[in-house]
C-alpha cells in the first residue's frame, strides 16, 4: 500500500468518525431536550426517554470500540468496519418513536 492510499484511508476513517460522533451528539441533545421538556409527572415517558438515552450510549460505545479495534488491527477496508456500526439501528429506533 502506498502513502496516498494510507492517507486516503486515514482521511476517510476520520471523516466517518466525525460524522458518526456528530450524529450521536445530535441524538443525545434531542433526547436531553425531550427529557427536559417532559413534566416530572409523566413518569412513563421519562422512563422511556432515559432507556433510549442508555441505548444510544451503549451503541456509541460499541461503535467507538469498532474504530478502536480497526485502528489496533490496521484494518484497511472501511466497508467492513461500517457493517458493524449500531448507529443505523438507533436512527431507526428514533424514527419509530417519532423523536
Amino acid at each position: 500500500m502506498d502513502t496516498n492510499q494510507i492517507i486516503q484511508i486515514t482521511t476517510d476513517a476520520s471523516e466517518l468518525f466525525k460524522t458518526m460522533m456528530s450524529m450521536y451528539s445530535a441524538y443525545f441533545d434531542t433526547i436531553e431536550s425531550l427529557i427536559n421538556a417532559t413534566p416530572e409527572s409523566d413518569i412513563q415517558t421519562l422512563i422511556e426517554l432515559k432507556a433510549l438515552m442508555a441505548d444510544i450510549n451503549e451503541s456509541m460505545e460499541h461503535d467507538i470500540m469498532l474504530f478502536r479495534d480497526a485502528i489496533e488491527s490496521g484494518k484497511e477496508d472501511l466497508s467492513k468496519l461500517k457493517e458493524g456500526f449500531q448507529i443505523e439501528d438507533i436512527y431507526k429506533k428514533l424514527n419509530q418513536k417519532n423523536v
